[in-house]
């Protein structure tokens, strides 16, 4: 018996949206989200293109992967599972 299976061609590839990964498409949506009390979303759609623009210009391009991730961890702000807090420096067996 013969079982077709899909492999994607990168497994550590981030989930796409369109055709943005999806730390760009939420910070394409904050602002978006936040022009809705005033009704201005015109303006909240095209200061979310800039503040995307920024966030790749200055994060994604010229620092290592997950650089954002990293500082939200050392502040305290990010913890993941499995994952000692920032602030423990010595480790003993």
């Amino acid at each position: 018996m013969q079982v077709k299976t899909f492999f994607p061609r990168t497994l550590d590839r981030y989930p796409l949206f369109l055709s943005w990964e999806l730390d760009e498409f939420v910070m394409l949506m904050i602002p978006f989200i936040f022009s809705f009390p005033t009704r201005q979303l015109l303006l909240g759609l095209i200061i979310g293109v800039i503040t995307m623009q920024a966030y790749i210009r200055l994060f994604k391009k010229n620092k290592p992967e997950n650089y954002l991730f990293h500082i939200f961890w050392k502040k305290g702000l990010f913890n993941p599972k499995g994952v000692p807090p920032a602030y423990i420096s010595r480790f003993t067996e």
